[in-house]
């Protein structure tokens, strides 16, 4: 062989080689451009995805002043009526400091209990220990003016958040033949602390 037919046989081969690598590229081997569709990749695919999530991490990054202002805000909520709650180690405790308020209320005006039962507690935000207390109760009145002024009482007791959801007053002539009959119900916020002691 002449070095001329060496040379062209050399390029040939390389000719041949390169015809192979395109092939082998263009049918996936080396993960090309249908290879993108079986989950490989080119070079700028990866170098593009990698510019999109650094992009979206940085958008993130952007509104985390938002976030913290919000959660800020909600802390600072909560925070507002942490004073405004019944603590205490079990719903049920809390319901009997509900019910010994109550009583103290209608002391100062004269009223006694005939009856009260405690409601069932309620978690108004599912894995918090915030928990809505009630009772429900029934007490005589001689007028209505100490009705009024207990129910004004029950509405704002120093350091609780309360609530009447239902009312009912039977005076004379509505089947009650002197004085009043009250029944209501009330409800209060509790912060049940399981665990604590007192």
């Amino acid at each position: 062989m002449t070095p001329d037919q060496k040379r062209r046989f050399f390029l040939i081969s390389v000719m041949i080689a390169l015809v192979a690598l395109v092939a082998a590229d263009r049918l996936g081997v080396f993960g090309g451009a249908d290879g993108d569709a079986a989950g490989g990749g080119t070079a700028m695919d990866e170098w593009l995805s990698a510019g999109a999530r650094a992009s979206d991490m940085q958008a993130e990054v952007d509104q985390g002043p938002e976030w913290e202002a919000l959660l800020a805000s909600a802390r600072g909520s909560w925070e507002s009526v942490a004073d405004e709650l019944i603590v205490a180690p079990s719903a049920e405790v809390a319901s009997a400091r509900l019910r010994r308020r109550v009583q103290e209320a209608m002391g100062e005006f004269d009223l006694r209990l005939t009856v009260s039962e405690a409601l069932p507690p309620r978690a108004p935000v599912d894995g918090e220990p915030l928990r809505i207390v009630g009772i429900e109760l029934s007490f005589d009145a001689l007028n209505p003016e100490q009705v009024y002024r207990l129910i004004d009482r029950l509405e704002h007791l120093d350091s609780l958040r309360t609530n009447i959801p239902t009312l009912r007053i039977e005076g004379p002539g509505r089947g009650v033949r002197t004085g009043i009959q009250v029944t209501m119900s009330l409800q209060a916020l509790a912060m049940v602390e399981t665990g604590r002691q007192s």
